[in-house]
């Protein structure tokens, strides 16, 4: 039985027969959210979601990590640990500046990547 918001399902849920982690699909839905957050769009990313963060100036890092937790479960982080990892890398400022008129989602997101940690 598939349970939640279709929006923040990976493609392979909709494959009843497609074998998954648990763990890639919140983190599936973690990569949707922190796109909606930046972009203020209340969608699911398109094709071009790259291009379209980029453009509204979104770091390049930022951008990777955010694909990563949309690719393919093969390339996709395994779980939310992982990711945190990832964010906790110690970076410059002026490569964490968020961009006029997006939202600094990296509080929420620690938050909820250290309550899926526990």
């Amino acid at each position: 039985v598939l349970v939640g918001t279709r929006m923040y399902h990976p493609p392979e849920a909709s494959d009843p027969i497609e074998k998954r982690e648990p763990a890639q699909d919140d983190v599936f839905a973690l990569g949707v959210i922190w796109y909606q957050v930046l972009t203020g769009r209340l969608e699911r990313p398109p094709y071009d979601f790259v291009d379209r963060l980029s453009s509204d100036g979104v770091d390049s890092r930022t951008v990777r990590m955010i694909s990563r937790c949309l690719a393919h479960p093969s390339r996709r982080y395994r779980s939310a640990c992982e990711l945190f990892d990832d964010v906790n890398v110690e970076a410059p400022s002026e490569v964490w500046k968020v961009p006029c008129g997006c939202f600094d989602v990296g509080a929420v997101a620690r938050d909820y990547l250290e309550r899926t940690m526990h």
